[in-house]
């Protein structure tokens, strides 16, 4: 039985992606050492067999040498390492398998997959390595629970990875406030509440912070609404959630403009994205014709499942070319989109296509997501976590490549909050 487990553990280590085009392979080159175990210790191990096998066959990034970090195999062997420990639980397993995926440098697979102990009810921000309060932003924080800030900073870059500066401003201040993260930093969260020291004129200080079950942000309540501002077609699109809601808002833009309305704002601050086929079709029915993403589609079986594409031994992708001279507005709709650092996935693809088309203009903060990045999720369970993981099998690039791939910059950079009112001014 242990030659056996041994067999399956190289066999499915050395799981690749088919030939790239420069007939790159890839292939581990120090597989994580089974000495000492006798048998694996439990289901955590085979399942992080199981993980490592599906995301080495499935994610682009096996497929596009250039883009692996260099410490790829380190971050899969210590993942491996921990998942054959005897104590290994599921929440340690969900923090070892998040600090692997980090080494995929993708923002998509960049999520907490342990959600436990609520949130402190405390609004932070992040500046320059540092969290401060954010209604008072001169009361520096020192530290959560008892743990030093920028510790918990370092443990959070251990965890996470972010596509450009903005997502890490976004996301530290709300993973250093869950509940989760404190108890990776090794705080008891079985408490109603912390301790959370400040500093504020030199003065050190601290506040007793409760836990909330909720985050400090509210989710959407709605997918897409419209109105009239004066002569401007307003649309708030909350979700890239495709359906009857996409249509009726498709129909009301095409009699908006059957009487004359040629001005419309888009408003994707906090859109955390979706179906990129909801805001297609809203451009669509201004009578734009859009610019081409290039798109890279890593062949697998799992990829033939899920989207019905067939597969090959021989081929291991489809690959796209981005074309942004596509871009048409042939009716000279006056198009605005609002974004902010929360906007992202399709949210970026459609400021994306609008920018790179030359189809109006963005207005508001740069998104925390790269306008070049993977995406396109498949679902892989993990029987013995029983958890489902999320995959990308797709790598985006912006229709122009003479732009920054790595920050969408809007035309009009305002503070998000101002950005509705700047659009508004803009277009009148």
């Amino acid at each position: 039985m242990k030659k056996l487990t041994l067999f399956l553990l190289l066999l499915l280590l050395t799981a690749c992606g088919g030939n790239a085009e420069e007939n790159y392979t890839y292939e581990p080159t120090q597989p994580p050492t089974t000495a000492g175990l006798e048998e694996p210790p439990s289901g955590y191990f085979a399942d992080a067999l199981r993980l490592v096998a599906i995301v080495e066959d499935v994610h682009p990034i096996f497929i596009l040498p250039h883009l692996l970090p260099d410490y790829y195999e380190a971050r899969r062997a210590e993942f491996l390492a921990a998942a054959a420990r005897p104590d290994m639980t599921q929440v340690d397993f969900g923090f070892a398998m998040q600090r692997y995926f980090t080494a995929l440098h993708d923002g998509h697979m960049s999520m907490p997959f342990v959600r436990m102990g609520g949130y402190l009810n405390i609004g932070l921000i992040y500046d320059s390595g540092r969290l401060f309060l954010h209604d008072q932003r001169a009361v520096e924080v020192v530290s959560i629970g008892g743990v030093d800030a920028g510790e918990m900073i370092g443990m959070i870059d251990g965890l996470f990875f972010f596509e450009n500066e903005f997502a890490r401003r976004v996301m530290i201040p709300r993973h250093a406030v869950s509940g989760a993260m404190l108890m990776y930093a090794g705080v008891d969260v079985a408490v109603p509440w912390l301790y959370v020291t400040v500093v504020e004129n030199g003065v050190q200080s601290e506040k007793q912070v409760h836990f909330s079950q909720n985050p400090t942000f509210d989710p959407p309540n709605y997918i897409i609404r419209h109105e009239m501002m004066g002569d401007v077609f307003f649309i708030s699109l909350r979700q890239f959630v495709d359906g009857d809601h996409i249509t009726e808002a498709a129909e009301a833009i095409e009699a908006a403009m059957a009487d004359g309305i040629n001005k419309f704002i888009v408003d994707l601050r906090g859109n955390s994205g979706g179906n990129s086929t909801a805001g297609m079709r809203l451009v669509n029915a201004m009578g734009m014709t859009l610019p081409s993403f290039g798109s890279l589609r890593r062949l697998s079986e799992l990829a033939s499942e899920q989207r019905g594409i067939p597969f090959s031994e021989t081929i291991d992708r489809i690959e796209t070319h981005p074309i942004p001279s596509m871009g048409s507005n042939p009716k000279g709709v006056q198009l605005a989109v609002l974004v902010d650092n929360f906007s992202f996935s399709s949210a970026v693809m459609m400021a994306a296509w609008v920018q790179d088309g030359g189809l109006g203009t963005v207005v508001g903060e740069p998104p925390m997501n790269a306008p070049s990045a993977f995406g396109d999720m498949l679902v892989y369970n993990l029987p013995y976590v029983d958890l489902n993981v999320p995959i990308s099998y797709t790598r985006f690039t912006r229709p122009n490549l003479n732009d920054d791939q790595n920050v969408l910059w809007p035309d009009i950079l305002v503070d998000a909050g101002d950005a509705l009112e700047a659009a508004l001014d803009f277009l009148n």
